[in-house]
């Protein structure tokens, strides 16, 4: 049984510590887990940037989740990666 989404509201951090407050999230996670983000702007592009800095580490599903608000769900990838049947999808499988 997978746990729950650990919360994580941005939404009070000023913009340039974000990335390091995710990134510090990212890595207590265990293979598997996930943490759901709560943002007031469109958090992509710093989850892309923090992709390109840990490939394969982790994947994201995130949207507007109205009124100003983003969610995003991060799960830490499995290890291993590509080459032994695992893949995060960054790069289509490619």
């Amino acid at each position: 049984m997978s746990k729950p989404p650990t919360p994580v509201d941005l939404r009070g951090l000023a913009a340039e510590s974000r990335p390091d407050r995710v990134h510090g999230i990212l890595l207590g996670l265990s293979p598997g887990d996930v943490a759901e983000l709560i943002d007031d702007r469109d958090p992509n592009p710093m989850l892309m940037q923090l992709l390109r800095e840990s490939p394969n580490s982790f994947t994201w599903d995130a949207g507007p989740a109205g009124d100003g608000v983003w969610r995003a769900r991060l799960a830490r990838a499995a290890a291993g990666g590509h080459g032994e049947g695992r893949c995060c999808g960054s790069c289509g499988g490619h």
